[in-house]
C-alpha cells in the first residue's frame, strides 16, 4: 500500500514513503532516522515495529524499537547497539499480566515490580540476568535465568527463583528463595540473618590456611547432633582442699537444661568428679589431691523461647512428592 505523507514537518526533516514503511530522517547534528514499518514483507519483520535509529556518531549507532507482536499478545521496547549487538528491553503481555526482559536488565537506582506490573498476580521474568544498583522491592514472583546482582537492599515478599548465581552486596530479604538446580550458588558478601530455621545438607567454615594463607584453604565441618546442643568448656585449678568452682555465663540456666559433664585431669595422677551439680550457674569439681588442673566440658540442650516455640523431630517422613526420591542422589 502507499502511505500519505504527513502534513507537518520541520525544515530539518525529509519524509520518504514506501509501500511497507514510512521514514522520517533528521538532518540536524546528532539526528537519526525514524522508520515506521506498517506492512510485513519477505524482507521486513513479521510484526509491526517503530524504529528510532541513531546515525551519529557513526562509530556507535544505536536503534530503539517499539514492537508489537499480535500473534503472542506482546508489545514493548528494545534498545540495540548495532556495533556490539548488545540489547536490552521489556515486553509486556497484558493478557497473562507478565513482563519479560529481552536481555540483561540493568537498573541504576531502584527496581520495583509494582511500577511495571499491572496486576498483583503478574510475574517478572528476566531471560539472562538483572543488575540492581539501588533498593529493590518485589511484591510477587521474580524469575531470573541468569545472574542476579543486587548492590543494596533486595526485598522479596513473594518467591525469588534464581537459576544461576545471586550476588548480594548488602541486604537480601525474602520469604522464599527457590534454587532451580542443586548446583545453584548464592554468594552473600555481607552477613546473612535467618529469622527461622536453616536446613542444610552439610556445613563448613572456609578460611585462609593459617600456615599457607595465599595458596590454600582450611575447611572444617560443623558439629551436628539430633538435639539442639550447646557446648561450654574451660580449665580450672583446684585449691588446697581439692575443690574448684566453675562459673558459667549468667544466662546459662535460663537457656539450657539436661546438663552433661566431662572432666579430664592434667599433669597429675588424680581422680576428678563433679561434687555439686549446676545451680545458680555454677558447679563444683573435686579432685583426690589438691592443686590440680582440670579441663571441663558441659553439654546441654537449648530451652530458649525460639527452641520452645519451634520443636522438631529429627526423624521425619518424606512428603508425598519426595517419596521414592533422594535429596542427594548416590554417585556411582
Amino acid at each position: 500500500m502507499t502511505l500519505v505523507q504527513p502534513i507537518l514537518r520541520s525544515k530539518h526533516q525529509k519524509v520518504i514513503a514506501k509501500t511497507n514503511e514510512l521514514k522520517v530522517e533528521s538532518t540536524t547534528t546528532g539526528g537519526g532516522t525514524i522508520t515506521c514499518i506498517v506492512e510485513p514483507t519477505a524482507n521486513a519483520p513479521t510484526t509491526p515495529r517503530l524504529d528510532l535509529e541513531r546515525l551519529t556518531p557513526p562509530t556507535s549507532p544505536q536503534r530503539s524499537s517499539f514492537a508489537w507482536d499480535p500473534t503472542q499478545n506482546l508489545f514493548g521496547v528494545q534498545v540495540l547497539d548495532v556495533t556490539s549487538g548488545g540489547s536490552t528491553g521489556l515486553l509486556w503481555n497484558p493478557f497473562n499480566l507478565s513482563v519479560n526482559s529481552t536481555h540483561d536488565f540493568t537498573v541504576g537506582r531502584s527496581a520495583r515490580t509494582d511500577t511495571i506490573k499491572p496486576k498483583s498476580k503478574s510475574t517478572v521474568t528476566f531471560s539472562t540476568g538483572i543488575t540492581v544498583n539501588g533498593q529493590s522491592n518485589f511484591g510477587n514472583t521474580i524469575d531470573i535465568a541468569g545472574a542476579a546482582q543486587i548492590q543494596q537492599n533486595g526485598t522479596f515478599t513473594g518467591a525469588a527463583a534464581v537459576v544461576q548465581n545471586a550476588t548480594v552486596q548488602q541486604q537480601l530479604r525474602t520469604n522464599q528463595i527457590l534454587p532451580i538446580a542443586p548446583s545453584t550458588t548464592v554468594t552473600i558478601n555481607g552477613n546473612l540473618n535467618v529469622v527461622g530455621n536453616l536446613t542444610k545438607g552439610g556445613g563448613n567454615f572456609k578460611i585462609d590456611h593459617p600456615l599457607d594463607p595465599y595458596n590454600r584453604y582450611l575447611i572444617h565441618s560443623f558439629v551436628e547432633s539430633p538435639d539442639r546442643t550447646n557446648i561450654y568448656s574451660g580449665n580450672i585449678s583446684t585449691d588446697a582442699t581439692g575443690k574448684g568452682i566453675v562459673k558459667l555465663p549468667d544466662y546459662f540456666e535460663a537457656a539450657n537444661n539436661d546438663f552433661r559433664y566431662q572432666l579430664t585431669v592434667i599433669g597429675a595422677d588424680a581422680r576428678a568428679y563433679v561434687l555439686t551439680e549446676i545451680a545458680q550457674n555454677t558447679f563444683t569439681v573435686q579432685t583426690s589431691i589438691p592443686n590440680v588442673k582440670v579441663s571441663w566440658q558441659v553439654t546441654s540442650t537449648r530451652t530458649d523461647n525460639f527452641a520452645k516455640s519451634n520443636p522438631y523431630d529429627p526423624e521425619q517422613a518424606k512428603e508425598l512428592d519426595m517419596k521414592g526420591k533422594l535429596l542427594y542422589p548416590i554417585k556411582e
